[in-house]
């Protein structure tokens, strides 16, 4: 019988996602008899206790002895902040869970860290390590040997191929083919649809065919607005 609890940390579209993978998965681990949503005491309101059907509560309110029989997973998109909250969960001694979906394919040699989370018709081929907290968003390919560092973002339609590093806290975005053998830097962002043909250093927003740096990540942001409803990076 299951007996542990799955938490997700974020109640927002990308945790929409995640409970359905998460659901999808346990209809065949049966590792979980409960999913709760959970976010920051500072964002609950009186009248919000559930989110897609699942219980909302607030992350504060979760006693020791339950963290003890569950497993938690990150719901937020943003490389900077998923590593910030990695941190801060771990130190309160819970355990990160693994979410791969049922239409995912992993080879067995591949090595999944803790917090990972794999989507829909993702592939992941063999000998590929994927770090702490990264996700995998649905339809990317991860070619083999190739290493995914901590708490980075490899969106749909991504291809990774073999032998490639990509840093931590790195945003890949839709539909970007990295060529074999390339390094991607740490905090790191390549734009939506770029060609990655050459190294990538650290800490920059690169993008084009190739993708050339265009700017530092000043913000260490994907998606930030402004006041003028302007976006950056």
């Amino acid at each position: 019988m299951p007996v542990l609890t799955l938490y997700i940390y974020g109640a927002g579209d990308l945790g929409k996602e995640i409970y359905a993978y998460a659901l999808r998965m346990n209809e065949v681990t049966k590792r979980y008899f409960e999913t709760v949503f959970v976010i920051d005491e500072k964002n609950m309101s009186e009248n919000r206790t559930s989110f897609c059907g699942a219980v909302l509560r607030s992350y504060q309110s979760i006693t020791d002895s339950e963290k003890s029989n569950s497993e938690i997973i990150m719901a937020i998109g943003e490389p900077d902040v998923r590593a910030k909250m990695y941190n801060e969960i771990k130190a309160d001694g819970f355990i990160f869970a693994v979410i791969i979906d049922p239409n995912a394919v992993v080879l067995s040699t591949a090595k999944i860290r803790e917090g990972v989370i794999i989507s829909p018709n993702a592939f992941v081929s063999s000998d590929v390590c994927i770090g702490e907290n990264s996700l995998l968003q649905p339809g990317c390919t991860i070619g083999h040997d190739a290493k995914i560092g901590k708490n980075t973002v490899i969106s749909s339609l991504t291809a990774i191929s073999g032998h490639c590093i990509i840093g931590d806290n790195t945003y890949i975005a839709v539909g970007v083919p990295v060529k074999e053998g390339v390094k991607i830097g740490s905090e790191t962002i390549i734009g939506l649809g770029s060609v990655v043909s050459m190294d990538i250093d650290d800490c920059v927003i690169a993008s084009g065919n190739p993708a050339k740096e265009i700017t530092k990540n000043r913000f260490k942001r994907v998606f930030i607005k402004f006041s003028n409803g302007s976006d950056e990076n």
